[in-house]
C-alpha cells in the first residue's frame, strides 16, 4: 500500500495505471495480439 501512495504522491498515478491495465490485459488475454490480424466477414 506504501508503494501505491508513493505513486500518488510522486505524480505518476496517470502512468502507473496504464501499466497497470496493461499487465492486466496481458495476464487476462495472453493471445489477445493474435486475433488483431483476423478479419471477421459481416453479413451484408
Amino acid at each position: 500500500m506504501l508503494d501505491v501512495r508513493g505513486v500518488f504522491v510522486n505524480g505518476t498515478w496517470e502512468e502507473y495505471q496504464v501499466y497497470r491495465i496493461e499487465c492486466e490485459n496481458q495476464r487476462l488475454y495472453p493471445h489477445r495480439e493474435l486475433l488483431q490480424d483476423l478479419e471477421y466477414p459481416l453479413p451484408v
